[in-house]
């Protein structure tokens, strides 16, 4: 027997010869185009993983697309993700999506179903190989029912995007002092000048032999006229009260038997109402329009001293009804003329039409993106306990990247496409701020390029790249999507997601070009508050941060993880600083502007909310308060 152990590992096939043993090197092939192989002295055969995009996962998503915008169905909140996982280096032996498990077919091939919020949405796929070799990817999308969009019929407005609440106070609240605080006061105002003696003839005979008289009034005096302004059912009450009308009475006998008679007329008050509907045209204006008118007299009484008083009596009765019909007709076409306008104009005076500027998350420059804020009317509801008026919001501003998503995100009840503004009703004054029209207005700053600029180096803080052997370093962020806030979450609670933020960075790495490209998605906390008459809003903590770090050099894959953890550490934070607090500025809170009303009406004299409490319900954003 020949066999022999020459005591090396590295051999095999040990045979005696001449009185020798000797073998043959070991094969160590294990038949796979991703490994080394040699034989360890100690350890034997080892097989080397090459370190490389070929021999790791690979993970492709062919459904949804990167940065995508979803339209979903109505009540179906589904995401059928597909794509293929494999890799160089052996089987897959674990893979999933958002944490869940997802079944990979033979052929490599997945399909996977995933709740989407309204809102943004991140995916997180996670693969294992048979080295042990784990990969992620990082994806974003937005999905809605639907979403504004520039084309008809939403023509770039949120609707409904904001809305605001008068109480019946804001209306009329009976105070008639000066400054103006309320409608009722321009209208008794403009009112004050109404000349009612001039409805009654004093430059002829009101009636004319009528039982032998010839009837004349002179010298009528009356009290200023006092008005009432009343939220109804689809409109407004204006209620007009003229006290106190007095005339000298003639009456002149065409007869000798008819002697000539004096007196005095008086009427306690003439009631005159004005019901008018107040609702908005296809234009989208705001119109008010008379619906009807009715008047009353109380307390007249004529004082004759003479027996014939009561020949005049149905005389004066007749003129008294006339007068009535007259003074209602004038009453009628001062409120078509005057009233009504200047009520549909006041109230106009809610609509937005402001610019403001965001700031560029460009660190390296002041420069800001200009937009404008413009609301036109949507609907009305007045009632008994006061009136709610609903704008349209449209936010423009010049483009600066081109895209191709479909819009906005419209928050559509999360899914039901039923979405309402939440009007409490139960403060003087309540603005309503519609979640739509912060997302409009985030992209179109996104639009504008918000997200889209050149990182300096020292965005990377008080970090020494140099200690990691890094030099030369160039970042570019870019921001796919853009920024979308709901509160379609489990917990109702407001966040902003920001997904496919990517940034590309180009360095030298211990003297050797590296090129990396980074796909970055975050979840935070959104805070809306008051201050300075405006709603202001900002992120703050980050709650889930994704990324996806990919080398392109095979050599510099090991180095990935710690680009990962100098853009988590560093370049996160001094982004989001530009988002956080109220760095995207803020919405003014709508005022009714009194002083353009009326001439004599001091400048800035305006109807505002005193801010008293600042609350969340079902995509919309309810401040109350009471009269500034």
């Amino acid at each position: 027997n020949n066999v022999c152990d020459d005591g090396d590992i590295c051999s095999e096939g040990d045979t005696c010869v001449d009185g020798a043993c000797a073998g043959t090197p070991a094969s160590c092939e294990d038949g796979l185009d991703c490994t080394t192989n040699f034989c360890h002295p100690v350890d034997g055969c080892v097989n080397t993983l090459i370190v490389s995009h070929a021999c790791r996962p690979t993970i492709i998503v062919t459904y949804p697309p990167r940065a995508a915008t979803i339209v979903g169905e109505p009540g179906s909140p589904t995401v059928t993700v597909a794509g293929e996982v494999s890799s160089g280096a052996g089987a897959i032996t674990s893979f999933s999506l958002n944490g869940e498990p997802v079944e990979v077919n033979e052929d490599g091939s997945f399909t996977h179903d995933v709740p989407p919020v309204t809102g943004g949405n991140t995916l997180v796929f996670e693969a294992t190989d048979s080295f042990a070799t784990t990969r992620t990817k990082v994806q974003s999308y937005h999905w809605s029912v639907e979403y504004v969009s520039d084309a008809p019929p939403q023509a770039g407005h949120a609707d409904p995007g904001l809305g605001i609440f008068l109480a019946q106070e804001v209306l009329d609240d009976g105070d008639r002092s000066l400054p103006a605080d309320d409608l009722a006061t321009l209208i008794e105002l403009v009112l004050a000048e109404f000349d009612v003696s001039a409805v009654i003839p004093t430059n002829g005979p009101v009636v004319e032999d009528v039982s032998g008289y010839d009837v004349y009034l002179k010298n009528p005096t009356y009290t200023k006229p006092k008005a009432s302004l009343t939220s109804i059912l689809g409109g407004l009450e204006l209620g007009v009260v003229i006290p106190d009308l007095k005339a000298d009475l003639d009456a002149e006998g065409n007869n000798w038997w008819n002697p000539d008679l004096s007196g005095e007329l008086s009427v306690d008050k003439i009631t005159i109402t004005a019901v008018s509907e107040i609702y908005v045209t296809e234009s989208n204006q705001l119109q008010v329009t008379l619906v009807s008118t009715s008047a009353s007299i109380e307390g007249a009484n004529v004082e004759i001293d003479s027996w014939l008083a009561f020949i005049l009596e149905p005389i004066i009765n007749g003129v008294l009804d006339g007068a009535l019909d007259d003074l209602e007709d004038e009453v009628a076409d001062e409120m078509e003329s005057q009233i009504a306008p200047l009520i549909a104009d006041t109230l106009a005076t809610l609509a937005i039409n402001q610019s403001f500027s965001v700031p560029s998350l460009d660190p390296s420059s002041d420069s800001e993106i200009e937009l404008n804020l413009s609301t036109d009317f949507s609907d009305t509801d007045f009632a008994t306990d006061g009136g709610a008026i609903i704008l349209r919001t449209a936010v423009t501003g010049a483009a600066a990247i081109e895209h191709n998503k479909l819009g906005a995100v419209a928050r559509s009840g999360c899914g039901d496409l039923a979405q309402n503004l939440v009007i409490p009703r139960s403060s003087p004054l309540e603005v309503i701020l519609a979640d739509d029209t912060l997302n409009l207005l985030l992209f179109r700053a996104w639009e504008g390029g918000m997200l889209a600029f050149d990182v300096p180096p020292e965005l990377l803080g008080d970090t020494d790249l140099s200690a990691y052997g890094i030099s030369d370093l160039t970042l570019t962020a870019n921001g796919l999507l853009a920024p979308v806030v709901s509160d379609c979450y489990q917990d109702g609670a407001l966040r902003v997601h920001l997904g496919d933020l990517e940034v590309t960075a180009n360095m030298t790495l211990l003297g050797s070009q590296l090129d990396v490209t980074i796909y970055m998605s975050l979840l935070a906390g959104f805070q809306l508050s008051t201050a300075d008459s405006e709603i202001s809003f900002g992120l703050t903590e980050v709650q889930t941060l994704d990324l996806e770090v990919t080398a392109e050099q095979d050599a510099f894959i090991p180095s990935e993880q710690l680009i990962a953890d100098l853009v988590a550490e560093n370049l996160t934070p001094a982004l989001l600083d530009g988002l956080g607090g109220d760095a995207l500025g803020g919405i003014p809170l709508p005022s009714i502007d009194l002083s353009g009303a009326l001439d004599g009406i001091p400048p800035g004299t305006v109807i505002a909310i005193d801010v008293e409490t600042l609350e969340r319900e079902t995509g919309n954003t309810i401040v109350s308060g009471d009269l500034q």
